[in-house]
C-alpha cells in the first residue's frame, strides 16, 4: 500500500466516519423529536412508529430531505388511527419542524 493510500484511509477513518455516524444519529433523534412534538401538540399518543426509507406511502414522489414514518396513533377520544407522517421540509429537511 502506498503512503498516499494509507494517509487517505487514516483521514477517512478519523474524520469522515465519525461525521457520518454523528449525522445518522442526529437524523434519527431529530426525526423522532419532531414526530413526538407533533403528536403531543395534536393530542395523539404514538402507539407504534416505523421509519420508512423506500415505501413512503403518499409521499413517495414528493419527499426531499425529510423522514417519513408509518405510525399508529390514539387520539383524545381513544380511537386508534394509522397514518403516514413526513417530518421536515423539502429543502431544509429536519432543520424545520414542519410535519405533514
Amino acid at each position: 500500500m502506498k503512503t498516499h493510500d494509507t494517509t487517505l484511509l487514516i483521514v477517512t477513518v478519523i474524520f469522515v466516519l465519525p461525521l457520518l455516524v454523528a449525522s445518522i444519529v442526529w437524523t434519527d433523534r431529530r426525526s423522532k423529536t419532531v414526530l413526538r412534538n407533533w403528536a403531543q401538540h395534536n393530542g395523539y399518543q404514538i402507539i407504534y412508529s416505523e421509519v420508512r426509507y423506500f415505501f413512503l406511502g403518499p409521499f413517495f414522489w414528493t419527499t426531499g430531505h425529510q423522514t417519513v414514518f408509518y405510525v399508529r396513533l390514539r387520539d383524545r377520544h381513544g380511537q386508534q388511527r394509522a397514518a403516514w407522517v413526513r417530518c421536515g421540509s423539502y429543502y431544509s429537511g429536519l432543520l424545520s419542524d414542519d410535519v405533514k
